[in-house]
C-alpha cells in the first residue's frame, strides 16, 4: 500500500503539467525551418491547448506567449509561415528584442500582439535581396514571386505601424539599409515599450 502510494506520488511529480507548458521561445540567428520549426509548432499547440482549456472553464485566461528575437534575418518563405502563424494565434504573442531584428525579423518582431525593446535595440528594413538563376521564364517568375512576398511583407508592415508604403518604397528606391533604434521604433509603431533599466532598482 506504501509503495503503491510512492509510486502514485512519484508519478505525480514527474508528470509535466499542462498548465506549465513552455511558453516562451528564442529566434536567434538566420531565419530558416531550423531555427522556426520550433516556435511555429509550440504556438499552434499552445493555442490548441488554450482553446481546450476555454470549453473546461469560461473563467479561463490565455497566458501570453513571449518570442525573444535576435536575429540579421533569412528565409522569407520561413518568416512568412511564422507570420501567418502569429497573427492568426488567439493566445497573444509578445516579442521582444535586446539586440537586433533586421530584414525578415523586422517583421516578425512587428507582428507581436504587444511589443518590448530594450534601448539597445536596432531595427532595420530593407527591400528584399535574391539569387535567381537558370533559364529565363525560370528567372522572370521567380522574380515575380519574390516581389509578391516583398508586396505583402510591406502590407504587413503598413498595417501594424506607423509607417506608410510611402516611406517604405522611398527607403527601396534609395537602396539602402533602413536602420532604426529603439527610440525611432516607438514613434514609427513598431514597438510599444521601450524597457526600462532595472539597474537602480
Amino acid at each position: 500500500m506504501t509503495t503503491e502510494n510512492n509510486n502514485n506520488t512519484t508519478n505525480q511529480e514527474t508528470k509535466p503539467k499542462a498548465d506549465t507548458k513552455k511558453r516562451e521561445f528564442f529566434l536567434r540567428g538566420k531565419v530558416e525551418d531550423g531555427t522556426v520549426k520550433a516556435i511555429y509548432e509550440g504556438i499552434l499547440e499552445i493555442n490548441k491547448y488554450d482553446a481546450e482549456q476555454e470549453e473546461q472553464d469560461e473563467n479561463y485566461v490565455r497566458k501570453p506567449i513571449t518570442l525573444s528575437i535576435e536575429t540579421y534575418g533569412g528565409n522569407v518563405y520561413e518568416g512568412m509561415g511564422l507570420v501567418g502563424v502569429i497573427d492568426s494565434s488567439e493566445t497573444p504573442v509578445h516579442t521582444y528584442c535586446y539586440g537586433r531584428t533586421m530584414s525578415m525579423g523586422f517583421l516578425l518582431f512587428a507582428m507581436g500582439h504587444k511589443r518590448f525593446a530594450s534601448r539597445t535595440a536596432t531595427f532595420m528594413y530593407h527591400d528584399g535581396a535574391t539569387a535567381l538563376g537558370g533559364k529565363i521564364k525560370d528567372v522572370e517568375e521567380n522574380l515575380k514571386q519574390h516581389k509578391n512576398l516583398i508586396k505583402q511583407y510591406d502590407e504587413y508592415i503598413v498595417e501594424i505601424t506607423n509607417l506608410t508604403k510611402r516611406q517604405l518604397d522611398n527607403a527601396k528606391r534609395r537602396k539602402q539599409d533602413w536602420y532604426l533604434t529603439a527610440k525611432q521604433a516607438l514613434e514609427f509603431g513598431v514597438t510599444d515599450e521601450i524597457l526600462a533599466s532595472k539597474r537602480n532598482k
